[in-house]
């Protein structure tokens, strides 16, 4: 199979799908390649919660908000925050925002 595009994103995380969207009306062949499937399970707010979060800044707000992302972001379990520490499972890191 013989595939071109002219530029080529790979991960289809947070990050590289908002590159994906932002550039979505550039005139680029954007080919965006993640190991996973690419589909996206409808949100179950009956869901178990994940504890797992991401700390978004203003600035990020404001780039999603451009996007059209945000208000899909905000239907969902978001919430501002104050004051938050995170370390990494062995104990060897941690960051506190205040």
């Amino acid at each position: 199979m013989d595939m071109r595009a002219d530029l080529l994103i790979v991960g289809a995380g947070m990050v590289g799908s908002a590159l994906a969207l932002a550039l979505r009306d550039s005139g680029l062949n954007i080919l965006l390649l993640d190991g996973s499937p690419m589909t996206v399970k409808p949100f179950d707010p009956q869901a178990s919660f994940e504890p797992r979060v991401s700390a978004l800044s203003a600035a990020s707000q404001r780039i999603l908000e451009r996007l059209g992302a945000w208000e899909g972001i905000t239907k969902r379990r978001s919430s501002p925050y104050t004051d938050m520490q995170v370390w990494d499972g062995s104990g060897t890191g941690q960051i506190h925002f205040s």
